[in-house]
């Protein structure tokens, strides 16, 4: 039991880690690393899996169980955890705040750049220049994985919290 919940944890907050360090890499100039390959979908998926399986003990229990484990461990995983959580929601905010959100589905028909405008109602499809469907597609795959990294960071903090090292666990084991 207590190796699945580490391996479970472990996955989560890797996760999490390598998310945040591409979203962080789309922010260099160039082409942004992440754009035209698939993984990023996976790890979404991936994602939601660890939080959803994360969640379900913890939504099972009756809530006079639930005694908020998390104080338990050492001082050195809440910080990572509470780091990456932070560090999400601030990627989040910055990809928000930016003002390339304006523009929805970016697509390429015929060399030449299209998105969704949302600033108009109804929305209207407009040509982009280069340099904007860049913007735009970064943003997303910025705001897409600074969720996913979120939710890793959650599903690590949820599982380490709920099956971390109790007090008898350190005198027994």
């Amino acid at each position: 039991m207590r190796r699945s919940f580490t391996l479970h944890s472990g996955i989560a907050v890797g996760l999490s880690v390598v998310l945040l360090s591409f979203v962080s890499l789309t922010w260099l100039p160039g082409p942004s690393p992440v754009d035209g390959t698939w993984w990023p979908v996976p790890a979404i998926v991936l994602a939601f899996v660890l939080l959803a399986t994360a969640l379900y003990p913890v939504i099972q229990n009756e809530p006079s169980t639930q005694r908020g484990e998390f104080k338990y461990l050492p001082n050195r995983v809440k910080a990572v955890v509470w780091l990456l959580i932070a560090l999400s929601v601030a990627m989040i905010v910055l990809t928000a705040a930016g003002g390339h959100g304006r523009f929805q589905s970016p697509t390429v028909e015929g060399g030449r750049y299209f998105s969704y405008d949302q600033s108009t109602s109804p929305r209207v499809k407009v040509e982009l220049s280069r340099s904007q469907y860049e913007a735009s597609t970064e943003s997303q795959q910025r705001l897409m994985l600074s969720i996913a990294s979120l939710m890793s960071a959650i599903a690590g903090g949820v599982v380490l919290g709920n099956r971390g090292l109790r007090p008898q666990d350190a005198v027994s084991g």
